[in-house]
């Protein structure tokens, strides 16, 4: 296996949006360890189609594909409907890129 460019950096992802999504996914690809948070219903992306609304308890090709690498958790966030993070936010204490933490 060899090293990435971003291998021993984490990001925690707090995107709800495709580009967020994509993003984050391409640090994943580039070899950070990607966190995705989402809202305690999970995110909508699992939901999302482009051929219409996807069956109850399962998740869509589209959420699969931009997922990859990468682990979810959900989390319960104060006014997480208010906030609707469209982009990564940067982790405190974080060194090198303002968009990661070790």
């Amino acid at each position: 296996m060899s090293l990435q460019a971003l291998t021993g950096i984490r990001v925690v992802d707090l995107t709800t949006t495709i580009a967020g999504n994509y993003a984050s996914k391409l640090l994943a690809d580039a070899g950070a360890e990607v966190v995705a948070v989402e809202p305690p219903d999970g995110s909508p992306l699992r939901r999302w189609s482009a051929t219409g609304s996807v069956p109850p308890g399962e998740t869509g090709a589209l959420f699969h594909y931009l997922h990859t690498s990468k682990r979810s958790v959900r989390s319960s966030v104060p006014s997480w409907s208010s906030r609707a993070p469209s982009t990564s936010r940067p982790c405190a204490g974080g060194t090198g890129s303002s968009w990661c933490c070790r």
